[in-house]
């Protein structure tokens, strides 16, 4: 079926044959296999030295989405003529069967790289330019790709394309501290164990690095280093840098990644026969390699990269004399010249690694927090908290889920009939693999007559309960002590939320203190409900629910975080802490106001 080019895109195309060098050399053509439009060109390029990689003429592809100038501008080598090296800024360039360009797409949207051309780094936003700004910025990745001048200092390192051969995925821990550590060792060889990650289908964390009779641990939380996963063990060997083929492009068989190593004096292959001789009783399902590499192009390393290869499983036949010859065997089964090499998906999950969209501040991170309440506002400020960073969580509730809570609650169907606060912690070790949070199915008037030692351990009280027996108990326990003690919670509808902190180390009572601040709110609250009634669960026996939709008690949860934050980390100084939604006069919300006392 034929398809009509737009007018836009039409004229858009025109803008094209005012870049300097470029030459269409197929007009725009509708690919039924991608539906996209392509449009065949070619770069004469004036501005650099041809080299054995770059040719002074390239041929290119462009794919442009139907919606245009919505949608997604790709740009591809093409089969003919194009480049086949894959450089930095560029996926693997390889031929797909059939397609006459590479798989190799060139990344000119990179949000930092304007190859020497200011003017040309900003999309434009006239929909007819942009189509040639595209084109525009391949013809400068080319030069800067030429001239080596891809990877600019001060920009975030980029690791080339892994040509993963395997669905499997490891995953690690490591930061500066670890990188500290690897420096110091003089031993670059190994073993390592990585077990499963509960939950997730084909993925594996490495649990231990042995290095001569030293031991480096990867430390995890709850979810991964309490469970009874499946253990592999694999040979780790660590590298000077990484083991990229120039211009950019990993190895994909061991021969080339032998050769590569030795040409840097390191004798990978004999490294890894030499250990599974010495090793000869172990059974090893996996290498790692690791290299130290920096975050910003042009910067010292300060961290570790690691790179996994599955080593397929070999049946033996009978007839070898001990394991050792076994082994020997498997080496040169495992690292034939020829042989490809089955990289697996690799990831850094330390917590700095996958928490850069934002933390709280350190202190409150570190800090054993425990939670007083697993309900509505219990769950949800729970769950805030785990994604914000803060590591050590404990959270005490004796009550179970009912199918009513769930209206406005973060648990689901799965937990109803279980307890509250052993299910929130369940969940919040899901959330990341850093979180170690632990429940206790008891009221907390039953923990401070046992004693337990979630007390004594606990830097931060949340009482997220809303009932004022339990603020009155943490007071007989917590007031005057070097710990905080915190008490959110909503009035009437969640129009407000009050949230007092007692700073550590008052002589205030607690509780005193508390309904001092928060007794003139609270009768704004029945003031304000006057002639409301309140609902009902169920038929029967009268059940009162407090009224408050789900929406309303999210919103302003996460409106006080942020104050919360700044005075248990005294940059500010209150005691309570009032979130207000404001509506006008026809009832439509118009924001929250937030008010210190």
């Amino acid at each position: 079926m034929s398809r009509e080019i737009s007018a836009l895109l039409r004229q858009a195309r025109r803008h094209i044959l005012n870049i300097p060098g470029v030459e269409i050399l197929e007009d725009l053509t509708w690919s039924p296999a991608k539906s996209r439009w392509t449009l065949h060109f070619q770069v004469e390029c004036s501005n650099y030295q041809p080299t054995g990689l770059i040719p002074a003429s390239t041929r290119w592809y462009a794919l442009i989405s139907p919606d245009y100038p919505h949608g997604e501008v790709s740009i591809f080598p093409a089969v003919e003529g194009g480049i086949t090296a894959t450089f930095q800024h560029q996926l693997l360039n390889r031929a797909i069967k059939g397609c006459p360009w590479t798989a190799g797409e060139i990344c000119v949207e990179t949000s930092t790289n304007n190859w020497g051309r200011n003017e040309f780094k900003d999309q434009p936003t006239d929909p007819e330019l942009r189509l040639s700004w595209y084109i525009q910025r391949s013809v400068d990745w080319l030069t800067a790709a030429a001239t080596g001048k891809l990877a600019i200092p001060g920009e975030p390192f980029e690791m080339p394309q892994i040509p993963v051969a395997v669905r499997s995925m490891i995953v690690f821990n490591e930061d500066d501290t670890t990188f500290q550590w690897w420096q110091q060792q003089q031993i670059r060889v190994g073993h390592f164990e990585i077990k499963s990650i509960p939950g997730i289908t084909d993925t594996f964390a490495t649990i231990s690095f042995s290095c001569d009779k030293q031991l480096l641990e990867h430390k995890w939380g709850k979810n991964i280093q309490e469970c009874k996963g499946i253990k592999y063990q694999g040979i780790w060997v660590m590298l000077n840098a990484i083991p990229v083929l120039e211009p950019w492009e990993m190895p994909t068989s061991w021969g080339q990644l032998f050769a590569f190593l030795q040409n840097n004096q390191i004798a990978l292959q004999e490294i890894l026969q030499s250990f599974l001789k010495k090793n000869a009783s172990k059974e090893f399902d996996v290498v790692a390699l690791g290299f130290p590499i920096s975050l910003t192009a042009g910067q010292p390393a300060v961290q570790i990269k690691w790179l996994f290869a599955q080593l397929p499983t070999i049946r033996l036949k009978n007839g070898f004399r001990n394991n050792e010859s076994k082994n020997l065997q498997k080496a040169r089964m495992w690292f034939g010249k020829d042989v490809k090499i089955a990289w697996t998906f690799s990831e850094n999950w330390n917590k700095l690694q996958i928490s850069s969209r934002g933390l709280l501040h350190e202190v409150l991170q570190q800090a054993n927090l425990l939670l007083v309440g697993a309900g509505a506002v219990g769950s949800l400020m729970a769950d805030i908290l785990a994604r914000l960073g803060c590591e050590n969580i404990t959270i005490v509730d004796s009550e179970s889920v009912g199918v009513g809570n769930l209206s406005r609650h973060s648990l689901g169907l799965n937990s109803v009939r279980l307890n509250k606060a052993e299910m929130v912690a369940k969940k919040l070790n899901n959330i990341f693999p850093f979180i170690n949070a632990t429940a206790y199915d008891d009221s907390i008037e039953t923990l401070i007559n046992r004693g337990n030692a979630a007390l004594s351990r606990a830097d931060i009280i949340i009482d997220l309960t809303g009932e004022d027996e339990v603020i009155s108990q943490l007071s007989s326990h917590f007031s005057g002590s070097a710990k905080p003690v915190v008490s959110i919670s909503l009035g009437l509808n969640a129009k407000r939320l009050y949230c007092f902190v007692a700073r550590p180390g008052e002589n205030d009572d607690v509780s005193e203190t508390f309904f001092r601040l928060v007794s003139p709110w609270l009768s704004k609250d029945k003031e304000g409900n006057k002639g409301s009634s309140l609902i009902r669960e169920e038929i029967g026996c009268w059940h009162p629910i407090f009224p408050a939709r789900l929406d309303d008690i999210s919103q302003l949860l996460n409106t006080i975080v942020r104050p919360l934050e700044l005075v248990l980390t005294e940059k500010i100084n209150c005691k309570l802490i009032i979130a207000e939604r404001v509506a006008d006069a026809d009832e439509v919300p118009t924001g929250i106001t937030i008010k210190y006392e």
